[in-house]
């Protein structure tokens, strides 16, 4: 009959064939693997011996054919007991249940004892709670503990029909499933575990990426923040080396600078917003305090031009990063209480305020090349009618309705709306009494509408190679540019005439189209043939600076030669290079170009502001073309003179460059 029995470990029941009697056997049990004997039953053998027990040789006595019938019978083989003191090292020694383990702690030297059972495990001290391993006792006499070091050699364990060992478990491959015909069984992965695993490498990638981009950006950003500050500190004193009369115009060109970087960084927030203003208010009162001159007309000009980036959509206002281009209406709802509300119109009137001042006014020529450049500028954030609102404070009242007409035909041009240039013409034709005819940007304008306001005075024109006078050489000229026949604009500007009249409309077609190439050439070879004739006008210096900055614009350096030397003054000279380079660098990408377009002055008495300026754009561009030179590099340049100017152009470079 079979024997019914459990494992002593984990209490699994079997029934065994009764030739296992007296054997060693493993649990089948995969978390219990515990190897016990099979009892022997009454009158089917012999119990195995104790030092068979703990050698682990399996017994060889033979099994009794029939017992002796005077023998009582066997008692029951208790498998616990017999295993537990197989286990014992010496059977006088306590039971296993009752002995225990001394500890004493590394950290605090508490002793104490633990169970027998945890001998290398880890535990707490109850002392100071540090972990303590409970050390391993060694066995008597040198013998060696095969608990610690491996099962006895030759050790034989019988293993259990049909069971199998977890150390005999091996890998199926797919061949062998397939030749079982389990292939087909096996259930396909779900969608989403597929897109998992494509998708995530990716993010995580992509977060990767970002992370790295961020902390690249972050550190870009420090350093610009790093170089305009230090540029700040060096601005030249009052008792600079510097023409006393150079001083405030090269404080004022890096308050400008300063005052564009803050404007125009990507993460503005207030703070930034105020420092832009405070430094605009700073170059504005620098500006404004000092003599006519032609240096402060054009730091004039670039101060009104970076003022335009303090405007922005109502999410960045509403964010603090933004100021309105307009005042806010009253009762919107969104007015602060105690807060002064600024706009780009207010900004604006200040600095227009001051170019008129009635003691130092900007030249007129100066006044309409700002009203142009902010007019272009406002018209592509559809802001344009702002402009004609700000002519009184830019202009007299003499010069108000012409300067009205140059608004009018420079937001036609740049932003194209039949309806309002229609409201303005009709607005400002009336100005015009009896006898004197509107100016030509408005008569151009009005022969594109429909219908053509009526009674509208139009001058003659008869095309061919002919001269002509000034009035219909602006008429037709801008004519032909609002309906995007430059071609025809500059054979009109080539027809004989004043020199300063064809110049000015040549100038004009080359601001207003994207290639400024041919009309540049004319307007180079127009200055060649009659540019120094008295007969012919004589060419303003203003003109001529105008003119370079075309040239760059057209990558034409020969023809910013010409235009900066036909200049009359060194002051106004150095500008016309500066505008040059200006142009040039702000047309494709950035490369790298070498600091000697700009000659610094051996003699700092012969320094001017339009040579600082030249040379922050050249240090500007060089490092949107990938210079990142530390600060000492610009030592060279001249501490409280040039050096500043370097370092602002490095930091607006590097803001360019993101």
């Amino acid at each position: 009959m079979a024997i019914e029995m459990q494992c002593p470990a984990c209490k699994k029941a079997y029934r065994l064939k009764d030739e296992l009697a007296g054997k060693k056997v493993t649990c089948a049990n995969a978390e219990c693997r515990t190897v016990f004997a099979v009892p022997v039953k009454p009158g089917t053998g012999t119990a195995p011996t104790l030092a068979a027990l703990k050698s682990g040789v399996r017994p060889v006595g033979k099994p009794a054919a029939k017992p002796a019938a005077k023998l009582p019978p066997a008692p029951a083989f208790d498998v616990e007991t017999a295993a537990l003191t197989a286990l014992n090292d010496d059977p006088d020694e306590v039971p296993v249940e009752t002995r225990v383990i001394g500890v004493k702690c590394d950290n605090c030297d508490h002793q104490w004892t633990e169970p027998w059972d945890k001998q290398g495990k880890n535990v707490l001290c109850p002392e100071c709670r540090a972990r303590q391993r409970v050390p391993v006792p060694a066995a008597k006499g040198g013998k060696t503990d095969w608990r610690q070091d491996g099962m006895p050699a030759g050790r034989k364990i019988e293993q259990l029909a049909n069971v199998t060992s977890s150390t005999d478990s091996k890998y199926v491959d797919g061949g062998s499933l397939r030749a079982a015909g389990l292939g087909a069984e096996l259930e396909p992965r779900p969608v989403w575990q597929k897109v998992f695993v494509v998708a995530f490498p990716v993010v995580v990638v992509t977060l990767l990426v970002a992370s790295v981009v961020a902390y690249r950006g972050s550190r870009a950003d420090s350093k610009e923040v790093e170089t305009m500050g230090l540029a700040l500190k060096d601005l030249p004193p009052d008792d600079s080396l510097l023409p006393k009369a150079e001083v405030p115009l090269f404080r004022a060109g890096l308050f400008i600078a300063a005052g564009e970087y803050a404007a125009r960084r990507e993460d503005k927030g207030p703070k930034d917003l105020a420092d832009a203003m405070t430094h605009f208010g700073k170059a504005r009162q620098e500006l404004e305090a000092q003599p006519g001159s032609f240096g402060r007309d054009a730091l004039f000009a670039e101060l009104a031009a970076a003022q335009l980036a303090l405007g922005g959509t109502q999410e960045q206002v509403d964010a603090g990063q933004r100021i309105r281009y307009v005042a806010q209406a009253a009762g919107s709802g969104r007015a602060r209480i105690n807060e002064k509300a600024h706009d780009v119109q207010g900004e604006l009137r200040q600095t227009f305020a001051a170019m008129l001042n009635r003691e130092r006014p900007v030249a007129l020529e100066a006044r309409y090349g700002v009203l142009r450049r902010v007019t272009r500028d406002l018209a592509k954030v559809n802001q344009a009618d702002l402009v004609e609102r700000l002519v009184p404070a830019l202009f007299n009242d003499a010069e108000h309705p012409e300067a009205t007409a140059v608004a009018i035909f420079e937001a036609a041009k740049a932003s194209p709306d039949p309806a309002r240039a229609s409201a303005s013409v009709a607005a400002l034709l009336p100005t015009f009494v009896a006898g004197r005819a509107p100016p030509a940007p408005l008569v151009a304008v009005a022969q594109t509408l429909d219908p053509v306001p009526a009674g509208l005075k139009v001058p003659p024109y008869s095309p061919g190679p002919g001269p002509l006078d000034d009035t219909p050489r602006a008429t037709y000229g801008l004519l032909f540019l609002l309906t995007n026949k430059p071609g025809e604009a500059i054979e009109v500007g080539k027809r004989p005439g004043r020199t300063d009249s064809r110049l000015r409309l040549l100038a004009h077609v080359a601001e207003l189209t994207s290639e400024p190439g041919p009309a540049v050439a004319a307007a180079g070879e127009v200055y060649a043939a009659d540019g120094r004739k008295r007969e012919f006008g004589e060419v303003p210096d203003a003109l001529l600076v105008r003119l370079a900055l075309q040239a760059g614009r057209a990558n034409q350096p020969d023809r910013v030669d010409q235009f900066a030397k036909g200049v009359g003054r060194d002051d106004v000279r150095a500008w016309a290079r500066a505008e040059g380079l200006r142009g040039q660098f702000t047309t494709g990408p950035a490369k790298p170009a070498a600091e000697t377009l700009i000659e610094v002055p051996a003699d700092l008495k012969d320094a001017r502001s339009g040579t600082a300026w030249g040379r922050l754009w050249i240090a500007r561009n060089n490092a949107a073309a990938g210079d990142k030179r530390p600060a000492e590099g610009f030592d060279a340049w001249g501490r409280g003179t040039f050096r500043p100017y370097g370092l602002a152009g490095q930091a607006l470079g590097l803001q360019d460059r993101k």
